[in-house]
């Protein structure tokens, strides 16, 4: 995701939180009585700053810096531009939506408590767990994958009590990029990426258990074998679409079994013949890379796996689309 993209769920982020005017146990502390809310002020954040001044030059925002106990705050209120604005620009998709995004709110907050002093696993799992399977099926029939991977409060307990999560800040934090992202595109429209199965079943088979490793995993070991599933999924992948009679190598050289980015190389080169060739080209190379820096990292966290999952999930998806298994 770029700056640009960040930005954008920045803004709709500060301005869903003052339209829809709900207290959350969040770094959020809301005043109904003027419809205002007190957000946390990231330290020396530029881009915080930047998204604040550009809300409040484009008239929808009233805002102020105050300094309170819990440090200084960030105060703002929307101006009736602002709210024309918002129910304008977001929330055209937010009926048929809204149940998703009630669910996403309800698991978000309960995630939250449960891991900040809120309430206990045992009084509140039963709910959850009705709920995440309720939003599973529903995110399923749009061809959405769940982006919680916590099938019951007893697996997140296991996630944020295994060293790296200590503070309540940074378990709130790991829970809002796992469903912020989400949540604004279901308000604004924009289609998620597409995760439904290929086809190819090996390549579905192995980018499942992928997740399901990033879903479990606590050490560096278990986070490193999610960039070794990636790995094989990727040549798995190769191995599906690459022809060798339709898909000359480039340097004449035979290619061997394992050589994912030549294959993948003369695969896109004819099936995409004067396309994006070059920068998908790149980009599967990049998915390659990113798999083996995380097999080989021997610090290799959450943040590593993650991000060479969806980079191999984003190829295999390309892919698929080149191939036509995404035709309408």
């Amino acid at each position: 995701m770029n700056e640009r993209e960040v930005s954008e769920l920045w803004k709709q982020a500060i301005l869903a939180k003052l339209y829809e005017r709900q207290p959350r146990p969040v770094d959020v502390a809301v005043d109904d009585a003027n419809a205002t809310v007190k957000a946390a002020v990231p330290d020396e954040n530029e881009l915080f700053d930047t998204i604040v001044d550009d809300l409040r030059r484009d008239g929808l925002i009233t805002h102020s810096t105050q300094r309170a106990p819990e440090g200084m705050v960030f105060v703002a209120k929307l101006t009736a531009t602002g709210i024309k604005h918002y129910e304008k620009t977001y929330l055209s998709a937010a009926p048929r939506n809204a149940p998703i995004l009630a669910a996403l709110d309800r698991i978000r907050d309960i995630l939250i408590g449960v891991a900040t002093g809120g309430a206990r696993i045992q009084q509140i799992d039963a709910e959850y767990r009705t709920l995440f399977g309720e939003l599973s099926d529903q995110l399923a029939a749009q061809g959405i994958e769940n982006p919680v991977p916590f099938s019951d409060l007893w697996q997140w307990y296991g996630r944020w009590s295994s060293g790296d999560l200590p503070s309540y800040q940074s378990r709130r934090q790991f829970i809002a990029e796992l469903i912020d992202p989400l949540t604004a595109r279901l308000r604004s429209g924009r289609a998620p990426a597409i995760v439904a199965p290929t086809g190819w079943s090996l390549v579905d088979q192995q980018i499942g258990i992928a997740r399901k490793k990033l879903e479990t995993a606590k050490t560096e070991v278990e986070y490193q074998s999610v960039g070794l599933v990636c790995r094989e999924a990727l040549l798995s992948l190769a191995k599906e679409v690459f022809v060798a009679a339709r898909h000359p190598i480039f340097d004449g050289k035979a290619v061997g079994p394992s050589d994912f980015k030549r294959m993948i190389e003369a695969y896109i080169a004819v099936e995409l013949a004067g396309g994006a060739v070059e920068e998908l080209r790149k980009h599967a190379r990049s998915a390659l890379d990113l798999a083996n820096h995380t097999t080989h990292k021997r610090t290799a966290g959450f943040r590593d796996a993650a991000i060479s999952l969806e980079a191999t999930a984003s190829v295999v998806n390309i892919i698929a689309i080149v191939s036509g298994r995404r035709d309408p």
